[in-house]
């Protein structure tokens, strides 16, 4: 491709909102129990019909190919539970049982080409649930194996026309259960990877450790919740709760950092920069508050932050009468790093 061509080429968008971008590599993955499979089947019904993923994350519709290699006999409970709770009928979806080996690309070939077979339209994702299941009994600690398992899934990938996204799930590692276990060949490949960690008996927390090409979704919660199903028996639905803690706690630092930024820049705008020109005086704390409309609290504290990082200079008044004056150097402060250009504490 020429450098046009890729500067013509159009930006990536989103299969699921925050998670699974347009034909890439995703990984799903957590510790055993902690409900990475209902999230997967969740994510894989709502690209099918269309419906927000937790009932909260935009998705754009299309076809999936499920490869389901472990809990076959649950899934029949887990589908009727997630139509019934979501109002929907299945959509584009075909579920795949058998297990293959992914390194064997004649059978990964034939199984995606399978499965396009059955489904309306080109399959937009394609679910690996899970990658133990088609690892073919290899070691998937060693980098030479995961590499061929790497390149099952992609050629998976390949073989849909126009290509497909691919989500993974998979199992933490057995020492490091931060990420994802085996080599580093599979997480080097990954475009996207989310983590599920339980936090309590009803409540899972979804984190983004890595996103290649865009901001890293906030971590936030999901829960599940039980259903009903006609003639007897139950299965769990989750949906979205809401941001995580620590997300929460990020997002409000982040607001006050804005407001202080734009308070900040609201009180330059009125102080004046210093000039040789005779009669030049500065500006009072006084003049400040009418100015800005702020408290005499707030401009005090802006004030001293500045005067420290030496971006506004006070000049004492020459008689005990007279108000201090303060206005900006004729220069800016030099980059020797005298200056902190961190934001001044918060004010109320």
């Amino acid at each position: 491709y020429s450098p046009q061509a890729v500067l013509d080429s159009p930006e990536p968008g989103w299969l699921v909102r925050g998670h699974v971008p347009v034909n890439a590599s995703v990984c799903l993955y957590g510790p055993a129990g902690c409900g990475k499979s209902f999230l997967a089947l969740d994510m894989a019904l709502s690209v099918a019909t269309g419906t927000k993923f937790l009932g909260h994350f935009d998705v754009a519709e299309g076809g999936v190919l499920y490869l389901y290699g472990e809990g076959w006999q649950g899934l029949g409970r887990r589908l009727r539970a997630w139509l019934q709770a979501r109002s929907t009928s299945p959509g584009r979806i075909v579920f795949t049982p058998c297990r293959i080996d992914l390194a064997n690309l004649a059978d990964a070939r034939t199984v995606v080409e399978t499965g396009c077979r059955q489904l309306p339209d080109r399959p937009s994702l394609v679910v690996i649930d899970t990658l133990t299941r088609y690892a073919g009994g290899r070691d998937t600690d060693r980098n030479q194996d995961m590499s061929l398992l790497v390149g099952g899934i992609d050629l998976i990938r390949q073989t849909v026309p126009g290509g497909a996204a691919t989500l993974t799930v998979h199992h933490t590692g057995w020492g490091d259960t931060a990420r994802e276990r085996g080599g580093a060949a599979f997480r080097d490949s990954l475009d996207a990877s989310l983590a599920v960690k339980r936090v309590d008996g009803d409540a899972a927390e979804v984190t983004c450790t890595k996103q290649r090409d865009s901001d890293e979704l906030p971590p936030y919660l999901a829960y599940r919740k039980p259903v009903e199903l006609p003639g007897g028996g139950r299965s769990l639905v989750w949906s979205y709760f809401g941001e995580s803690g620590a997300a929460k706690a990020a997002k409000v630092r982040e607001e006050k950092d804005e407001k202080q930024r734009k308070a900040t820049e609201e009180l330059l705008r009125h102080i004046p920069r210093r000039a040789a020109a005779e009669g030049f005086t500065g500006v009072t704390v006084n003049e400040l508050v009418a100015a800005t409309r702020s408290t005499r609290h707030q401009v005090d504290n802006l004030l001293r932050w500045l005067v420290s990082a030496r971006r506004v200079v006070r000049e004492p008044a020459p008689r005990s009468n007279t108000p201090d004056v303060y206005f900006q150097p004729a220069a800016s402060p030099p980059p020797d790093g005298a200056a902190d250009q961190t934001l001044p504490p918060v004010t109320q």
